[in-house]
């Protein structure tokens, strides 16, 4: 004969085994681990693609710069020109205006006292900013 025996929980152990398995609140907590990773990757988007929007802007500036360079070619050397050829004043002023138009801060570099630098070809201004770093336009 077969004897069945009931075994009884006590009352406290059978609501934690309802807890255990009951599922409210689980989607709560799902998104509780998901919301810190979701947030890192929209703030990684948008400064990923404020530098990207900079690096634009400072290619921009930098071809409009050419351009004038090559439309006006002067290699001549007059002392409106602050000493490097006047082809080179006007590529570094118009990559400074562009850059001030597009907003990039260039901590007002006054482009007359560019200087020739080292190497041959090359013409170089740099000014302090204010934060403590250097502003600096180099053309080759």
């Amino acid at each position: 004969m077969i004897c069945k025996m009931k075994i009884r929980m006590s009352k406290y152990a059978q609501r934690y085994r309802e807890l255990a398995w009951n599922e409210k609140g689980a989607e709560l907590i799902e998104l509780a681990f998901i919301v810190p990773f979701f947030l890192v990757m929209i703030i990684g988007i948008v400064d990923f693609g404020g530098a990207w929007a900079a690096h634009d802007q400072i290619a921009g500036a930098a071809q409009s710069g050419i351009r004038v360079a090559v439309n006006n070619f002067n290699d001549t050397t007059n002392p409106q020109c602050g000493g490097a050829p006047c082809s080179v004043q006007a590529a570094i002023n118009t990559s400074i205006s562009a850059l001030n138009n597009a907003g990039v801060p260039t901590c007002g570099m006054d482009p007359t006292n560019i200087t020739a630098t080292g190497a041959a070809f090359t013409w170089s201004d740099s000014v302090g900013c204010g934060n403590g770093g250097t502003f600096t336009i180099t053309v080759a």
